[in-house]
């Protein structure tokens, strides 16, 4: 068992080392620092220390974005009221398309999707600002040949929702949600409820649909975003509980690679 498990880890570490290269070799290196990220040229190493101006949203040059007023079919991942819905209708609207949005379970099912040409784009989050690299969106990038066109960061603001509101901050037992969620706000989390058990969910908008639809406990509290609390009917505990107030994360636009 021990050995199968060791195995598991090897191929999991494989998969975020390939799905790194692809990405590094696209686009800028991940954020090191609140304002500025490390850039990347294919073919040569980064220059050590160079740094520039990070821009609230950035086009990968040399790959052509879609014709404005298209309409496309865009997977993210996440139940609707997903930080990567919202970061496929930003991206759309910057870009003057019409977009819907094809929600995935998971990371693999938004490269599928492209794969299978049965979506024009996908959308992955890639990196945050606290919560660093996103593990699973690697891993996923590892094991499917994509094209990256642009990138999209987003503030992101999270709340604390719960059934309803007879529910009190005492009463709350457990915390769920995506662990990058849970990552941006363990201080508050630490702070505000110690002692209690923080659980990993697929990702924020599930975590608040199967509170809401009864698939998790009463005295559940759920991590994510206000719209995601609108969707689902939810009582918001806590608003804003970011650990970091300019709390951001970059997410890549990618589509089917040619052939």
């Amino acid at each position: 068992m021990r050995i199968r498990s060791i195995e598991a880890d090897c191929r999991s570490l494989t998969h975020v080392w390939v799905g790194s290269v692809r990405w590094a070799c696209y686009t800028a290196l991940p954020v090191v620092s609140k304002n500025s990220v490390l850039k990347f040229s294919v073919g040569r190493s980064p220059e050590p220390g160079k740094l520039v101006k990070k821009k609230k949203s950035q086009t990968t040059a040399g790959f052509p974005l879609r014709v404005a007023g298209e309409r496309v079919h865009i997977s993210a991942l996440g139940a609707p009221g997903s930080f990567s819905e919202d970061a496929a209708r930003a991206y759309a609207k910057r870009e003057s398309l019409t977009c819907e949005v094809v929600n995935k379970a998971d990371f693999d099912d938004v490269l599928a999707a492209l794969d299978d040409e049965r979506v024009d784009l996908g959308v992955l989050p890639v990196s945050n600002l606290v919560g660093g690299l996103v593990r699973g969106a690697f891993e996923a990038m590892g094991r499917f040949n994509f094209q990256p066109i642009a990138q999209i960061s987003l503030d992101i603001r999270h709340s604390l929702l719960v059934r309803t509101a007879e529910v009190r901050p005492a009463a709350v037992e457990r915390v769920v949600s995506h662990p990058q969620a849970i990552s941006q706000c363990s201080g508050f989390l630490s702070r505000e409820f110690p002692g209690r058990e923080w659980m990993n969910w697929s990702d924020t908008a599930s975590a608040a649909r199967d509170l809401s639809e009864g698939r998790l406990d009463a005295g559940v509290a759920v991590i994510a975003s206000k719209r995601a609390a609108e969707s689902y009917s939810l009582h918001i505990l806590a608003a804003d509980i970011q650990d970091d107030p300019e709390n951001e994360t970059r997410f890549v636009i990618v589509r089917k690679l040619p052939s």
